[in-house]
C-alpha cells in the first residue's frame, strides 16, 4: 500500500468593498460551504514564493530583488524517477461533483471548483502554480519580479511554450485575452478588483507587467488562478461560445469533444511543451475520461471493480477505506475548516463569557468524529492545517480543551448578570439556536452539541436546520439587516479557509460589517486589524508567518467560533496506475502530493500490470 500525505508538519489600509466587490468572492464561498456543509525559475522575494525547503530566506534579499529556487527541495520521491514509465493507455477518473461548468469552460466567466479544475487543469495551465505546503512556484513563467513596493509586478514567459493548435504562447496573446475576456470576465473583473490590478502591458514578446493601483504581496497566489490561466482565443477565428467548448491552452491534455452533462474526454496533445527527464514526450497517457460519481460507496466500488483508476474524494471514510483496501491514496488535510460560528452581534453569542462557556463545555474530539464519520478525525485548532507551511504548533497549543467545571463558571457569571445582553431575567438559563444544514451527518453532530451545551445546566438549545442555500443567506445576512449583513443567526455550522493567502482571507473575514458580507461572525477589533494590515504590508514570508500565528492567537482568545475539523482531500488509485501525486516543476523539481484533490496527471502511466 501506498499512502502518500501531501504536505509538511514542519514546515491597510482595510478598504471598505461595496457590496459589487464581493460578489465573486461571494460565489467561492457558496463552493466552500457546499464542498463541506487553494534551469532555475527566479522569483521575488514575495511571501508566496518562499517555498518550503527550496529557497533561501528571503529576509536575505533586498525587496526588488530575485529570488532563485534552489535544488535542494527534500523529495521524497526519487523512487518513481528509479521506474520506466510507459506512454499510451487510457484511464477513467472518478469526480464526486458535476465537474461541468453550467456555461462552459471560460474561465473568465465560470468558478471552476475542485471537480472541475481536475478538468480544466489539464487544458488550461497557470502563469503559477500552488504547492501542497501552500507555497506557489513559478510554472509557465520563468521569473516573476516586483518592484520596491509591490505595485508592479514583470512576469518573463518560458521560451518554447506551445498552445494545442501550434501557435506559440507570446506576451501579446495573454494582454489580448486580458483586454477582450478577462477584464469584464463575470469571474476574473472581481478578482481583478480584489487584487488591485489595474492593468497588464506586454513589454515584449516574453514580458508581462502586472500594474496595482495599492501595494499587493500576495500577487502570486493570483497568478496561480483564474487571472494566471492562459488561453488563446482571437475573436475573429473563434467564437466565444466555440472556445467555451473546445478551450485552447498549452495543457497536456485537449478536449475530445464535449456536450454538457456527458462524460468528458481529454486526448493527449501532441504539441505539448514537456518532455520528462529522459526526453520522453509528456503526456505519458493518451486519453482521459472524467466521469461523476456522487456517491462515495459507489464511487470507490467502482474503482476497486475496474471501472475507473482514479478517484478524487474529500470523504475521510473513503480514505480510510482506500488504506484498508491496499490502494495508492494521495491525501491532504487542507486549509478548510468546519467549525460552529457565533455571531458577535446577536444576543446571548454577543457576550464573551457565553462563546467561552460554550466552547469550553463542548467535546471536540466526539464533534469531529461525528461531522466526518471517522473515528481519527483531524481536529483543527485554526484556519491552516498541519500541512501548510502556514501552521502554528502555539496556537494549536494555546487551544483550550474541554473543561466543564471552567465553562460553568462563565456561564453561570452570565447567567448571574442583571445587565445580560439576552435580558432575560437573572437565574434564567441561556437559550442558544444551533442553526445547521440537513446533512445527516452534522445533524448527528448538532445532536450531540446541543447534549454537551445542555449538560452545563444552564444552557438551553433549540436546533433548526435548513437547507444549504438558505443557511448561506442566514449568516451571510443583507443589505436591510441592522447593521447591514448582521446575519441572521446566533451559532450555525460554517467553513472558514481556503486555498487563497491567509492574509487575504482574515482580511475578508474582519471587514467592516456594513458593507462586507464575509465578516460572517461579525467581529471587530483595531488590533485584530492592525495585525492584518501588518501582515499585507509585508511579503517576507518569516515575517508573515509570526504575523499571522500572533493574529490568529488573538482571534481565538476572542472566540467567535468553536473548530470541529479539516476537510480531507485525496486522489486513489487502483494498482494499475504509477505516478499519481508526483510531479514536477518545469526545472526538474520533483513534487509529492495534491491540493484540493486536484490531480496533475501529464506524468500519470498505466504499468504492466
Amino acid at each position: 500500500m501506498k499512502d502518500c500525505d501531501g504536505g509538511n508538519p514542519k514546515s491597510l489600509d482595510l478598504k471598505k468593498h461595496c457590496l459589487k466587490a464581493w460578489i465573486v468572492r461571494l460565489g467561492c464561498v457558496l463552493l466552500l460551504v457546499a464542498s463541506g456543509c487553494m534551469s532555475k525559475a527566479e522569483f521575488s522575494d514575495s511571501e508566496a514564493t518562499a517555498i518550503q525547503a527550496i529557497v533561501s530566506d528571503g529576509d536575505a534579499q533586498s525587496s526588488s530583488g530575485n529570488l532563485d529556487v534552489l535544488e535542494d527541495m527534500n523529495t521524497e520521491i526519487s523512487d518513481q524517477n528509479k521506474l520506466n514509465p510507459q506512454s499510451g493507455g487510457a484511464i477513467t477518473v472518478l469526480l464526486q461533483d458535476d465537474l461541468s461548468p453550467l456555461n462552459g469552460w471560460a474561465p473568465w466567466e465560470n468558478i471552476c471548483a475542485w471537480a472541475c479544475r481536475n478538468v480544466l487543469n489539464q487544458v488550461l495551465e497557470t502563469l503559477a502554480v500552488v504547492l501542497p505546503d501552500g507555497s506557489v512556484a513559478p510554472f509557465l513563467a520563468k521569473k516573476i519580479i516586483h518592484n520596491n513596493d509591490y505595485t508592479e509586478w514583470t512576469v518573463e514567459l518560458r521560451s518554447g511554450l506551445l498552445f494545442s493548435d501550434g501557435t506559440p504562447l507570446e506576451a501579446s496573446i495573454y494582454k489580448k485575452g486580458y483586454d477582450d475576456y478577462v477584464k469584464s470576465g463575470k469571474v476574473t473583473s472581481g478578482l481583478l478588483r480584489d487584487a488591485r490590478i489595474t492593468g497588464v502591458n506586454a513589454v515584449n514578446e516574453s514580458t508581462l507587467v502586472f500594474e496595482l493601483s495599492e501595494p499587493n504581496p500576495m500577487l502570486l497566489n493570483v497568478l496561480a488562478g483564474p487571472i494566471g490561466r492562459v488561453f488563446f482565443l482571437e475573436k475573429d477565428s473563434l467564437s466565444e461560445k466555440q472556445f467555451a467548448f473546445n478551450p485552447v491552452g498549452t495543457g497536456p491534455f485537449i478536449f475530445d469533444g464535449w456536450s454538457p452533462g456527458e462524460r468528458i474526454v481529454l486526448s493527449s496533445n501532441s504539441r505539448y511543451w514537456r518532455k520528462d527527464q529522459n526526453g520522453v514526450q509528456l503526456p505519458y497517457l493518451e486519453e482521459i475520461t472524467f466521469q461523476q460519481i456522487a456517491d462515495e460507496r459507489l464511487r470507490l466500488n467502482f474503482l476497486i471493480e475496474g471501472k475507473g483508476q482514479i478517484l478524487q474524494t474529500r470523504s475521510a471514510l473513503a480514505i480510510n477505506q482506500g488504506r484498508e483496501s491496499e490502494l495508492t491514496v494521495i491525501s491532504r488535510r487542507e486549509d478548510n475548516v468546519g467549525v460552529i460560528l457565533f455571531n458577535t452581534l446577536e444576543s446571548p453569542t454577543n457576550d464573551l463569557r457565553v462563546r467561552q462557556g460554550l466552547l469550553l463545555s463542548s467535546d471536540q474530539e466526539e464533534l469531529g468524529r461525528l461531522a466526518s464519520n471517522n473515528p481519527d478525525a483531524s481536529l483543527a485548532a485554526q484556519w491552516v492545517s498541519p500541512d501548510s507551511r502556514w501552521y502554528s504548533e502555539a496556537v494549536t497549543r494555546a487551544w483550550p480543551k474541554a473543561n466543564i467545571s471552567e465553562a460553568k463558571e462563565y456561564l453561570l457569571l452570565y447567567v448571574q448578570d442583571p445587565e445580560r445582553s439576552d435580558r432575560r431575567a437573572i437565574g434564567e438559563k441561556i437559550a442558544v439556536t444551533l442553526l445547521c444544514t440537513d446533512d445527516l451527518q452534522l445533524a448527528n453532530m448538532t445532536r450531540s452539541l446541543k447534549s454537551q451545551w445542555e449538560a452545563t445546566g444552564l444552557v438551553d438549545v433549540t436546533l433548526e436546520q435548513v437547507g444549504r442555500n438558505a443557511l448561506i443567506k442566514r449568516v451571510l445576512g443583507s443589505v436591510t439587516d441592522q447593521p447591514s449583513f448582521k446575519g441572521d443567526f446566533e451559532a450555525s455550522c460554517w467553513r472558514v479557509g481556503g486555498e487563497s493567502d491567509p492574509g487575504a482571507q482574515i482580511e475578508a473575514f474582519l471587514g467592516l460589517v456594513k458593507t462586507s458580507p464575509l465578516n460572517v461572525a461579525n467581529m471587530e477589533g483595531d488590533d485584530l486589524l492592525s495585525l492584518v494590515e501588518e501582515m499585507n504590508a509585508t511579503g517576507k514570508f518569516q515575517d508573515r508567518l509570526l504575523i499571522l500565528e500572533n493574529l490568529m492567537l488573538l482571534l481565538n482568545a476572542k472566540i467567535p467560533m468553536i473548530y470541529v475539523d479539516y476537510l480531507s482531500s485525496a486522489l486513489i488509485g487502483d494498482s494499475a496506475v504509477e505516478g499519481l501525486g508526483t510531479w514536477t516543476l518545469p526545472e526538474g523539481i520533483s513534487v509529492l502530493g495534491q491540493v484540493a484533490g486536484v490531480g496533475r496527471y501529464s506524468e500519470v502511466w498505466l504499468n504492466d500490470g
